[in-house]
């Protein structure tokens, strides 16, 4: 039942960075066809080729910025994916470690109460049921 609501966050997170994506790209289809009609004169205040000399690193360095953004996100959600799944094996081998010890530590007061029966010098038969009722419970 927990499982459905991160489903559907996930899912919206997926549409949502679909759509992101998909704006990304057309703001940079935009830049390039900005750029290609003013270097071939269509656009009238950039006529002056000086001018665009001068916003040309801009442009580019937005259009890299704008496709250089798209990996680098799946990237850091792999990453956070990961980080996240490594927390969840830390955790679990820690919660198999403390029941192994909460275990050795039932074990050892079992055989702490066998040797003390045993050390007691009850007769064999007494001893003998001792034990085996120690080690059932």
């Amino acid at each position: 039942m927990t499982e459905r609501p991160k489903n559907e966050k996930n899912d919206s997170r997926n549409l949502a960075d679909n759509l992101r994506d998909g704006l990304a790209v057309i703001l940079a289809i935009v830049f390039i066809a900005l750029y290609a009609a003013a270097f071939a004169g269509k656009l009238d205040p950039l006529k002056d080729s000086t001018m665009l000399m001068r916003i040309e690193p801009v442009i580019f360095i937005l259009i890299g910025f704008i496709f250089a953004r798209i990996p680098q996100r799946n990237t850091e959600r792999a990453l956070s994916a990961e980080i996240a799944r490594q927390t969840q094996r830390a955790d679990a081998a820690q919660f198999a470690k403390e029941t192994a010890m909460m275990e050795r530590e039932v074990i050892e007061e079992r055989l702490k109460n066998v040797r003390i029966a045993l050390e007691n010098g009850e007769s064999k038969s007494t001893a003998d049921k001792s034990l085996i009722r120690i080690l059932e419970s």
